[in-house]
């Protein structure tokens, strides 16, 4: 009989144990905490260099969020924030991948710029609700932000305005031609929940025969669990991997012995 939590213990510990390497020494990517002071030296890149590794920082907190919610049986939630971690490392590997550094900055520049045309967005929504900011400031920094990028993209790039790497079919096929299927099926699940439809809504309640029902709000099933604290070293992994390519430095072959390690648990806990 397997003993799932065991097993469940054992992937938490394969977590802790990426944690620690990501957070060490040994990373050729160092990591600061203003609040705590730490500011260790800083990496000189370019400047959509720079863009990509603020990738990796979003998949390396997402990572730690991730796998902190499964330790506290919140396996949904942890699927939802998984995703984005998920997404990050498509994008990255992508970027890898891309060897002609004028499509790279295209592409990237591209990607970003419609981000910040969001944000201009949701920022004119919050003027017209009445909600407090400082508008024309707000406004000011990002219409800043896309001056920049547009500037740097009409520098090194080819000037011209580009369809973005990351639209949803590249990310799809990106993770299929690399093997990854299962979990950009576990991230279209995550899509689900996120959004809090019937997929969201029928994990968090039990209803019996008689009508009578019970709210789940944690459910600490080890076997679940298990795949979603793989669901999350993979990725941090690939992140890590094609940062360090994009950057020119040598990645920590630790993290993939770690994922070797992952995937012996999940077959174990199908088996």
């Amino acid at each position: 009989m397997v003993d799932f939590k065991a097993l469940f213990n054992q992937a938490l510990q394969i977590a802790d144990r990426v944690e620690s390497l990501l957070a060490g020494d040994s990373n050729p990517i160092p990591t600061a905490d203003p609040g705590l002071g730490l500011a260790p030296e800083p990496i000189t890149m370019a400047t959509h260099h720079s863009y990509a590794l603020g990738m990796y920082a979003h998949a390396r907190s997402y990572f730690r969020a991730t796998v902190v919610l499964a330790k506290d049986g919140l396996a949904d939630e942890a699927l939802t924030l998984g995703r984005s971690l998920f997404k990050d490392s498509l994008r990255l590997a992508i970027l890898s991948k891309t060897d002609d550094e004028v499509r790279q900055i295209d592409g990237l520049i591209g990607w970003l710029v419609d981000g910040v045309g969001r944000a201009i967005g949701l920022y004119r929504e919050a003027k017209k609700l009445g909600v407090g900011y400082d508008h024309e400031a707000v406004s000011d920094y990002f219409e800043d932000e896309r001056r920049k990028m547009l500037g740097y993209r009409e520098r090194r790039g080819s000037g011209r305005r580009v369809s973005a790497l990351f639209s949803e079919q590249q990310l799809k096929k990106a993770a299929l031609d690399d093997g990854r299927s299962d979990s950009w099926w576990l991230h279209e699940v995550g899509d689900q929940m996120v959004h809090g439809n019937y997929f969201a809504h029928r994990m968090r309640h039990v209803t019996a025969d008689d009508g009578t029902a019970l709210v789940v709000i944690q459910d600490s099933n080890p076997r679940a669990l298990i795949d979603i604290a793989a669901y999350a070293v993979e990725p941090v992994e690939v992140s890590h991997q094609n940062i360090c390519a994009i950057l020119d430095l040598p990645a920590m072959p630790e993290l993939g012995a770690l994922v070797n390690d992952m995937e012996e648990l999940q077959a174990a806990a199908a088996s």
